[in-house]
């Protein structure tokens, strides 16, 4: 618990209030996608064999929301700068996870996804949050150049 407090002093009380919004909607976006993944498996509508994957999917859909947002309302990376290389290696680790699994398997078997397709969802969520921080950035600085 202490070790919280003392992440949290790097922010002041709006981004604070922000982060805890965001992650709000990061939570109601999760159940949302729990209960839609619910009702198609209640259809039998079956997209993927194996549960944790799917799991593991709906969270990083989640996730990648949440990370997407923090970073446009400028509350993603505290004021000690802790963190700032995690979003430029992240889709690296991923992109070498996807190509030492091998790239013989299909993305889809009759139709449902398959563990690669998992992982490739995954490196295409942090590519897109990678791109977000990249754009965020550059045009914060274009920004700081103008004034």
């Amino acid at each position: 618990m202490r070790r919280m407090r003392d992440e949290n002093k790097y922010y002041d009380e709006r981004q604070l209030r922000i982060r805890g919004r965001i992650y709000l909607h990061a939570f109601v976006i999760l159940i949302v996608l729990f209960l839609a993944n619910a009702l198609l498996a209640g259809f039998g509508v079956v997209w993927m064999d194996d549960a944790l994957w799917q799991t593991l999917l709906l969270i990083d859909f989640s996730l990648t929301a949440c990370f997407i947002e923090m970073i446009v309302r400028d509350v993603y990376i505290g004021r000690d700068g802790q963190g700032r290389a995690a979003p430029y290696i992240m889709p690296l680790v991923f992109i070498l996870q996807v190509l030492a699994g091998g790239t013989r398997e299909r993305l889809t078997e009759g139709g449902k996804l398959t563990d690669l397709g998992a992982r490739i969802i995954i490196v295409i969520l942090c590519l897109i949050l990678f791109a977000t921080l990249v754009i965020k950035k550059l045009r914060d600085r274009r920004n700081a150049g103008e004034e």
